[in-house]
């Protein structure tokens, strides 16, 4: 009720709109929280939390090409903001569209490493569940690489060295040096569990 008084007051209060979309997003009205986003935008084109909320709340619905559409726009918009192109590149995979999610995920990367962003680590993450599963070995051991420096007990290091490939698996771990040189070029390594915008879970269909 604060919220709609205040946008009342203030028609173009966009932080209003935003927690008025929250709100009834954890009341589970999803419709009515995207509507607020959407107004909120509306207002604000280049509002960031409005954009990555409005992604989210659409993939919470199941509407998996709203979502995409949703986190392209604001990959477009705010190019330099990591969680659209982050976004679209875990949608695109939820979508079965491992190839497709492979561009915007590492442009996710490299994002967040130029602002210096422990979530790198998710980008990493979900990279090597495709590369792996795309069989794509050099860069699968580049990317399982960094998760097993970056985050040695997590369940993606025991879920691939028992995959599919249980041999390449462990493999993969032993070959950094001919990956890139025997040196890791980046040392942010994040917590997946942590993500910020509603995290997938890379290593579970």
């Amino acid at each position: 009720a604060a919220y709609a008084r205040a946008i009342t007051l203030d028609p173009k209060y966009c932080d209003a709109m935003d927690n008025l979309g929250l709100s009834h997003r954890h009341a589970g009205e999803l419709d009515e929280a995207i509507s607020w986003y959407r107004k909120s935008i509306a207002v604000q084109p280049k509002n960031a939390t409005s954009r990555m909320n409005l992604g989210a709340a659409l993939r919470m619905k199941n509407d998996l090409d709203g979502a995409a559409a949703a986190y392209a726009e604001l990959a477009k918009v705010l190019p330099k903001n990591p969680e659209g192109h982050y976004g679209l590149g875990s949608v695109f995979l939820e979508q079965g569209k491992a190839k497709e999610a492979i561009g915007p995920l590492l442009e996710a990367e490299k994002v967040y490493l130029a602002e210096g962003s422990p979530y790198v680590g998710d980008a990493r993450l979900v990279l090597a569940k495709i590369y792996y599963r795309l069989e794509d070995w050099e860069p699968a051991a580049k990317y399982l690489t960094f998760v097993h420096q970056g985050m040695p007990d997590h369940r993606a290091k025991r879920q691939l060295d028992l995959g599919d490939h249980p041999e390449r698996g462990r493999d993969l771990v032993k070959v950094p040096q001919e990956v890139h040189g025997g040196k890791d070029p980046h040392q942010a390594i994040g917590n997946a569990d942590q993500h910020p915008v509603v995290p997938i879970n890379p290593f579970e269909d």
